[in-house]
Order: C-alpha cells, then sequence, then structure tokens
C-alpha cells in the first residue's frame, strides 16, 4: 500500500505541476485540463456493471463500480463522471454524464441519453464508457484515468405490441371477426398511437382490445401482455385508461360511426363518434391555394374520393369551399399553424381516397386515359391517348376522327378506373356507354368526384 502511495503521490504532484495554478472552478464544467493529460494508478480502476433495466431501478442506476485507493495526505477524490459513447451509431457522440464516486447517475439522465439516440423501445443498448475521477487538493484539480468499460442498460418503456385488434358485439368475439387497429409505418415506440374506424348498428355495445401475440396465438390470454379493456365492466366512458390487469368490457351506448384511438405508452383510449359531412376540399400549390378541387363521401362513411392534379409543394384538406372551416395539415392537424401536407410520390395526376375516420389518405397515380370504344379507330382492344392540360385543368384529344357508336374513358389503360355516364356526369360506378355520331372532334374530359365529372365533345 505504501508503495502504490507513492506512485499516487508522485503522479499527482507532477500533475499539478504541470497544471495551470488557477483554482479548480465548478464540475459543470469538468473539463478544465485536457482529461486526455490524466493520471493512472495502479490497481485504482472503474469496473463494468450487470446490465441495468431502467424500469427497475428507481432515481438512480449504478453504471460503474470503483476499486478503493490510500490517497495521500490532503487528496479527496471528487466530481466522478463517466464518457457514453453509443454502440452501433454512425458518427457517434460522445456524451459527459456526471455520477457520484459509487458510479451512481440519475436514472432519469440515462432514460433520456438512450431515448435521444435509439428511441423507447425497451431493448439493451450498450456504451463504450471511460471513467475519469477528479483528486482536489488546496483547491486544485488533478485528473485521474480509472479506464475503460461497457455499459449497458434498457430504458423504460410499457409492452407495446406490433399490432392491436378490436373485438367485441361489435366485430365478433373470436379472432374470425376481430379488426386491426391501423398504424404509421413508424417502430411502436416511436409512434405509439393506433386508429380504428367502425359502425355500431345498435346500442349497448361491447368491446375490448386484443394485442398482436394473442390474436396470433391464445386469443383470450391474460397477463402483462395480454388483452386490453376497462377497470369497470361496461364502462360506458369515451376515454379513459386501458390495463391488463382483470381487463372489462367497455361499453358504446349509441349506435353511430366512430374512431377508436390508442395510445400504448400511456395505455389511453379515446373515442369519438363521427358525424361525416358529404364533401371535403382539397386546396394547395397545385390549384392555386383554392377549395375547387373536391371529394365526396356518398355514403356519409368519412371515405372521400376525388380526382386532381398534385405537386409536392404542399397542400391542405379542407371541409369547407373556403378557410373558414377545419383544415388538416401535416399529420391531419387542425392547429392553424398547422404545416401543410408534403407530397412524397411524383407530380401529376392522382385519384385520391381520403379517410377521415382513419385520418389518412392514399393516391392511385394516373399516369394516362384514353378515350376507347367502337367508335374508335380501334374500337374495344386499345386508347386513343389524351394529354392533360395544366393551365385548363383536363384531359384533351384533338382532331379524333369516331364513327357512329359508343366510347369511354379509362385510366393506365385499363379497366379498374373507368368513366362512363352521360357528358354533364360521369362516374366510375357502372357508367354507360357514352354514343356519338361521326366526325373528327375536340374531347375535353373534366375529372372531379362521381357525378361531377364531365366531359365537352366538339
Amino acid at each position: 500500500m505504501k508503495k502504490i502511495s507513492l506512485y499516487v503521490t508522485l503522479a499527482l504532484t507532477a500533475f499539478l505541476m504541470g497544471a495551470c495554478s488557477g483554482d479548480y472552478t465548478n464540475w459543470a464544467d469538468p473539463q478544465a485540463y485536457s482529461q486526455e493529460n490524466a493520471v493512472t494508478i495502479p490497481g485504482f480502476k472503474a469496473t463494468a456493471v450487470a446490465s441495468q433495466d431502467l424500469a427497475t431501478t428507481g432515481d438512480s442506476v449504478q453504471t460503474f463500480t470503483l476499486s478503493s485507493a490510500k490517497l495521500p495526505d490532503g487528496y479527496a477524490l471528487q466530481n466522478a463522471r463517466i464518457l457514453l459513447t453509443p454502440v452501433g451509431i454512425d458518427n457517434a457522440q460522445t456524451t459527459t454524464v456526471n455520477t457520484t464516486l459509487n458510479g451512481k447517475v440519475l436514472t432519469s439522465d440515462i432514460q433520456s441519453l438512450i431515448e435521444s439516440i435509439y428511441g423507447k423501445r425497451p431493448t439493451n443498448r450498450t456504451f463504450d464508457a471511460h471513467v475519469y475521477v477528479s483528486a482536489i487538493r488546496n483547491g486544485q484539480a488533478a485528473f485521474i484515468d480509472a479506464g475503460k468499460i461497457q455499459f449497458v442498460a434498457a430504458p423504460k418503456a410499457p409492452f407495446i405490441d406490433a399490432g392491436y385488434y378490436l373485438a367485441g358485439d361489435i366485430t365478433g368475439w373470436d379472432a374470425s371477426g376481430a379488426v386491426a387497429f391501423k398504424h404509421s409505418s413508424q417502430d411502436v415506440y416511436t409512434d405509439p398511437v393506433f386508429t380504428i374506424f367502425f359502425t355500431t348498428n345498435a346500442a349497448n355495445k361491447y368491446w375490448k382490445i386484443i394485442p398482436k401475440n394473442n390474436y396470433d396465438g391464445d386469443f383470450w390470454k391474460n397477463g402483462i401482455n395480454g388483452v386490453l379493456g376497462t377497470t369497470v365492466d361496461g364502462d360506458t366512458s369515451m376515454e379513459g385508461k386501458l390495463t391488463t390487469d382483470n381487463p372489462q368490457a367497455g361499453k358504446i351506448v349509441e349506435a353511430g360511426i366512430y374512431r377508436m384511438t390508442i395510445n400504448m405508452m400511456d395505455y389511453t383510449y379515446k373515442i369519438e363518434k363521427l358525424n361525416f359531412q358529404e364533401f371535403m376540399y382539397m386546396a394547395g400549390d397545385a390549384n392555386g391555394w383554392s377549395q375547387i378541387d373536391i371529394l365526396q363521401s356518398p355514403a356519409f362513411d368519412g371515405i372521400y374520393t376525388g380526382y386532381m392534379y398534385m405537386n409536392q409543394n404542399g397542400f391542405k384538406f379542407c371541409t369547407q369551399p373556403n378557410w373558414n372551416g377545419p383544415n388538416y395539415g401535416a399529420g391531419f392537424s387542425t392547429a392553424g399553424d398547422a404545416p401543410n401536407i408534403t407530397l412524397t410520390e411524383p407530380e401529376g395526376f392522382y385519384k385520391v381516397t381520403l379517410d377521415m375516420g382513419a385520418l389518412s389518405y392514399s393516391l392511385t397515380p394516373i399516369t394516362t386515359i384514353g378515350v376507347i370504344g367502337d367508335a374508335t379507330a380501334d374500337g374495344w382492344n386499345s386508347d386513343q391517348s389524351m394529354t392533360y392540360d395544366k393551365a385548363n385543368r383536363c384531359w384533351v384529344i384533338q382532331n379524333i376522327v369516331l364513327k357512329d357508336g359508343a366510347i369511354k374513358f379509362r385510366a393506365n389503360d385499363a379497366w379498374d378506373i373507368s368513366w362512363g355516364g352521360t357528358l354533364n356526369s360521369l362516374t366510375t360506378q357502372n357508367g354507360s356507354n357514352i354514343y356519338v355520331a361521326a366526325g373528327t372532334y375536340t374531347i375535353k374530359l373534366y375529372l372531379s368526384y362521381d357525378g361531377n365529372s364531365h366531359v365537352t365533345i366538339q
């Protein structure tokens, strides 16, 4: 021990003689001296601890332990810190975290660090770690290098399954009837929100929620990762807490159309009764930010369809043909300062399907539209191609020679989307043939929602 103590004395004395003479100022600024110049002391080192589960560590978590060393008179160990560098991360940054001399750190600090780098998924995360401690004498600090270790910890987070299903009177009480909640493409610990849209045709319908692992196996399994429900059987609350502890069935009192949203990070649910209007509107850069592109929900079920030209410079969905009503921006936020929705697909013409129950939309690209029928040169075998006129917002074909007979219009050289009916009211729903007399024509096709699409033949 005397030999180690002598080594410590010599090392610290040499270090302090070469260091600045100013007083050690503040632990909030631990690098008053370069840590690369820290001394090492034989037998004094940090030792790694077992992997830590932040869900069970309490307010503080152990990051390392230190061996003991007898310091010369007048020296005291203070200001331990651990430098943490995440493993498996490109261009990883090192974070310095203050610790106690026994390696304790606030659990909340490690939780925040892991979340900022790896996210919230409760998986063991590994850090390369380097431990330093200060030796203080007469207000001056010397740095001791306690060595390199690895620190492993899993962040605190609840169980979140890959998917969830609604079961009950509304859908059916087994896997054959259960209906899946919708979820984004993000990791469930990044986006823990799941949404479902459903209709009840009678009053007093009961429900429970089934996680995917149950759906794929033991449907009614209970436990921390099992069936979810309310704490009180027949609970009619439209929002509240979900539980896996003796879960009971919630109840929806009135028949109607509903959206249920569950947030599995805090195990809460919210049920909204929806009253859908017939029309929604798209206003964006492609149409001069006016609500002239219209989507219709003929069944008033929240599923809207329309046809329109779109670009990547932003748009919003609007509830009125002006800016006076709720307007939906990015993330379907109705906040006044909500950013615009930004198209990630190429600029072009699309069939737009808007689901206001699920708060989502989908796009079907329409790259071509053609005239087809026995009145055309090639009959029903192939299309006579039209061109989209952005200035006049219509599809055009000029100098097309037609015979006496019938025509229709179809998209993408296929019958998946086609239009027929009358000149003033075209529909994709089995619209009838349009009959024309022989002649040379200019045809302009104006597409909107079914029944509002129309064509001029001149």
